[in-house]
């Protein structure tokens, strides 16, 4: 999958997994699309996992996490 379909299936977990979680991953998330940024499967699979989790009052896992340097002219 690539990014764009990435990031389509963690807004759609956000909007049906509604959480505190859910509403603070959708704005950045939403973010993140707007400006390309890229997501590893495992990175989405990770947080979809967790917006799940939360969602059904179970205790998210952490993982750490690279961000990509943007530059911006």
């Amino acid at each position: 999958m690539n990014a764009k379909e990435l990031r389509n299936a963690i807004a759609e977990t956000c909007e049906t997994h509604d959480s505190l979680y859910a509403q603070l991953v959708k704005p950045i998330n939403q973010l993140l699309m707007d400006i390309d940024a890229s997501i590893s499967e495992e990175t989405a699979h990770t947080i979809i996992k967790n917006l799940k989790l939360f969602h059904s009052g179970h205790k998210y896992t952490l993982r750490s996490v690279t961000l990509m340097k943007v530059t911006i002219f």
